[in-house]
């Protein structure tokens, strides 16, 4: 484990200005850090509210369709009331097939560091999953440890504490083995296309949540007879790949805004970080600068670490926290 040493540590020197130079140093930095803190807040809040719009978008289109001026019917969910009328409402089991994940031994060697990647929750940060973490081999395979998933398969986290916020779902870009805190959902392409299906579940997964979630589970779960049998919209193949470009077309502009916001708070802290050894190192001289005041209210974080702008909820989260925005959201695997 790595450690500092003590009698290196014990035995270096550090600058020690005069205690009244050092209480102008503290009171700087604190003034600085607040104001830092505050624009942190505000460049996290805009990332919210990007993701919030994007998930409206995604919901939108893949629940009325591109037609505004399109026939609606009814369909008695609670969580959908209705769907364009030249579309149809099927449950979820009659179009897919689904895959329980499993975890190889840790203690045997043979099962790891093959050539199939292994997808856990850590692995769910992007709307295509290419590679993992970690990698199986074919023993582990071959000997029933994990499954084997096909290439297009939605992959679904169904038990984790991030189910509290969102359900991180992503679509499977090779043959891929997924732990039990996760679900392959192996679509059946003639009825639907595995691209559209994880759009519906990332556009509605405020809805979904409340309609699938475990009662009574020590640890966030999905019940799997709640997923199979929820009734979904089902539009035709075709139309269905023209939501799929239209998200996708409608989603880049704001996936390149997010990931311009998360840049600027990386450049904040690095500012942050800059500043401060600057000004324990003498560099900067503060003792002359009078400092306004301000309002904690302001620059409140709320409890959240700024350092964890990834986990906030919304977008990214609009299926998996964080998509890659030079691929565009929902890409096609084939």
């Amino acid at each position: 484990m790595p450690r500092a040493d003590w009698h290196f540590v014990g035995n270096a020197e550090v600058a020690c200005p005069p205690p009244e130079e050092q209480e102008h140093i503290v009171h700087f930095l604190n003034h600085a850090d607040r104001l830092v803190n505050r624009l942190i807040r505000a460049k996290l809040r805009l990332i919210e509210l990007l993701n919030e719009q994007k998930q409206a978008t995604i919901h939108r289109a893949v629940t009325r369709g591109l037609d505004p001026d399109v026939p609606m019917k009814p369909t008695g969910l609670d969580w959908l009331p209705e769907v364009p009328e030249h579309w149809e409402v099927k449950r979820l089991k009659y179009c897919v097939r689904f895959v329980s994940g499993g975890t190889p031994d840790t203690n045997e060697p043979d099962f790891w560091n093959g050539a199939t990647p292994w997808v856990s929750p850590k692995d769910m940060k992007t709307l295509d999953i290419y590679e993992t973490e970690d990698h199986v081999t074919e023993k582990a395979i071959r000997e029933g440890k994990t499954p084997l998933v096909p290439e297009n398969s939605v992959l679904m986290v169904v038990r984790s504490g991030i189910l509290r916020k969102h359900i991180p779902v992503a679509v499977a870009c090779q043959a891929v083995t997924v732990n039990q805190d996760l679900k392959g959902i192996i679509v059946n392409e003639q009825k639907l296309s595995p691209c559209f299906l994880a759009a519906q579940i990332a556009g509605s997964q405020d809805a979904l949540l409340a309609v699938w979630r475990k009662l009574g589970a020590t640890v966030e779960s999905l019940e799997h007879d709640f997923v199979a049998n929820t009734l979904f919209p089902v539009p035709p193949l075709s139309e269905q790949e023209d939501i799929l470009s239209t998200i996708r077309s409608e989603s880049r502009y704001i996936d390149q805004a997010i990931e311009r916001t998360r840049r600027e708070i990386e450049l904040i802290r690095e500012y942050r970080t800059r500043l401060i050894s600057d000004v324990v190192t003498g560099k900067l001289d503060v003792r002359g600068v009078k400092l306004p005041e301000v309002e904690e209210a302001e620059v409140s974080l709320d409890g959240l670490d700024p350092d964890e702008a990834e986990e906030l909820p919304g977008a990214g989260e609009v299926a998996v926290s964080g998509p890659d925005p030079a691929s565009g959201a929902f890409q096609s695997t084939r």
